[in-house]
């Protein structure tokens, strides 16, 4: 084998390792984003949940004004 092909060898498997490192990190980016999104999602229905609560709770409290006074 010819020091030629023995760089063009060692360069091949240099590229693969490259592109296969490129999709493992993209899974992960991937995965790392979908738990922050999962979890940005739980704490916005958490949130509207607590406002819907104060909300009604607002609304028992108060006598209905239905007539102006």
């Amino acid at each position: 084998m010819t020091l030629l092909a023995l760089v063009m060898q060692v360069m091949a498997f240099t590229w693969f390792d490259v592109q296969e490192a490129r999709v493992e990190v993209g899974a992960l980016r991937r995965e790392h984003f979908e738990h922050h999104r999962q979890r940005v999602n739980t704490e916005v229905e958490r949130a509207a949940f607590i406002l819907s609560m104060n909300s009604r709770a607002l609304k028992n409290q108060w006598p209905n004004n239905e007539n102006g006074c």
